[in-house]
């Protein structure tokens, strides 16, 4: 696990866990409902040829 990382930095198949959140307003509101807290673990599952979108798994859900 890499402690801390920013999501952008993981690899396929890779997992780390949230150290905390540089987002505000909306969008850390909408982090949190999804559950991206501090602690939780996230793995990367996937990244398109160009690394963007990746998608996620973050408690037991798959985000992209």
């Amino acid at each position: 696990m890499k402690e801390p990382f920013l999501l952008s930095s993981l690899g396929e198949g890779e997992t780390g866990r949230v150290a905390g959140l540089f987002a505000a307003g909306s969008l850390r509101r909408r982090l949190l409902d999804i559950g991206l807290t501090e602690g939780t673990p996230v793995r990367c599952l996937l990244h398109s040829p160009f690394g963007d979108p990746a998608a996620y798994e973050i408690r037991g859900a798959v985000f992209a």
